[in-house]
């Protein structure tokens, strides 16, 4: 964990992610909740067999992985993001057969909501105050909405881009998208809500 301090000049503090298991932590979040913030990681196991969403908490000056928020994962994961202005945490996660919503009301007994569309999740974004999903997969992006902050619902995939996209990121209201991709541009897009068009008339930045 890095934090950047200000003392006349900018420098940074490191504090190191403390557990006994050996994993590969591919992305991490920080999900606010109510006056608090909360730390996750999303990881994959030493055998690529498997993954884990694991929430850490700080004691002491150091974070300690958590012993109630250790959710194993029977599939490799690629990336994951958090539904916003819940009460409780709920973790969108990304992987090869689609998208699954990770519902952590009660540790103990999290709630699986898996997608029926079938394809390969290789990045996610979600809008903070609409209910769409964008993600992408090679060179294709899909839309997706999620009613109630509940049920996950595929809307479309739009054709295929010239380059791979590497990384996707979707506005708060959900109308822009912005990518980028083995092309070396970042391109902005605008979505046509009624249709769910992707008007790519404003591409390139």
């Amino acid at each position: 964990i890095w934090s950047l301090l200000y003392d006349q000049q900018w420098t940074w503090s490191q504090r190191q992610l403390t557990t006994t298991e050996e994993t590969k932590i591919i992305a991490a979040t920080f999900i606010p909740q109510k006056d608090k913030e909360r730390l996750f990681t999303l990881e994959r196991d030493s055998a690529n067999t498997g993954g884990m969403i694991r929430e850490w908490i700080l004691q002491a000056g150091t974070w300690v992985a958590s012993s109630e928020v250790a959710i194993p994962l029977d599939y490799l994961p690629n990336c994951f993001d958090f539904l916003p202005n819940l009460e409780y945490p709920s973790i969108v996660i990304g992987h090869d057969d689609g998208l699954q919503v990770l519902h952590l009301a009660d540790a103990t007994s999290p709630v699986f909501e898996t997608s029926t569309q079938k394809e390969k999740i290789e990045c996610i974004s979600i809008s903070e105050n609409s209910n769409r999903i964008v993600t992408a997969s090679g060179s294709s992006l899909s839309l997706w909405s999620i009613s109630d902050k509940q049920t996950l619902r595929f809307l479309k995939t739009w054709p295929k881009q010239s380059a791979n996209i590497l990384s996707v990121d979707i506005s708060n209201d959900g109308h822009r998208l912005i990518t980028g991709g083995d092309d070396f541009i970042p391109k902005l897009w605008e979505v046509d809500r009624k249709r769910t068009r992707l008007n790519s008339s404003h591409a390139n930045i």
